[in-house]
């Protein structure tokens, strides 16, 4: 039996909150003030009970049909400032340009240096 990449993926995920929050299972529901904030493409970033997560914002320059990120923007983001900053995690789902960019990623723990990386 094969295994599909979005299983793996969502299980992967699956584990990572789980050991990011200390959860093996939720006791109660989620936090009613959980805050999604788009950031780009696939990009969002994440904020409820204090902590926030970045997924798939850190993504760079690249020649692509994809709309690229404000130039101001990619400057906050890159330097943490608000509201990209705190952020405790940092989660790339797969390595195509328009979700991770090398070079973006590091600056961002760089300037973030409590923020964990997580990927595939």
């Amino acid at each position: 039996m094969k295994i599909s990449g979005k299983i793996i993926l969502s299980t992967l995920y699956l584990l990572v909150f789980s050991l990011f929050f200390g959860y093996a299972a939720l006791p109660e529901p989620p936090a009613a003030d959980l805050r999604i904030t788009y950031v780009g493409n696939a990009g969002y970033l994440l904020e409820a009970d204090g902590r926030k997560i970045l997924i798939d914002a850190l993504l760079g320059s690249y020649q692509s049909q994809y709309v690229q990120l404000p130039r101001e923007i990619q400057i906050r983001l890159e330097n943490a400032e608000s509201p990209f900053d705190n952020v405790d995690l940092v989660l790339a789902t797969h390595y195509h340009h328009d979700h991770f960019g090398a070079r973006s990623v590091g600056r961002y723990l760089l300037s973030e240096l409590k923020a964990q990386f997580v990927s595939t």
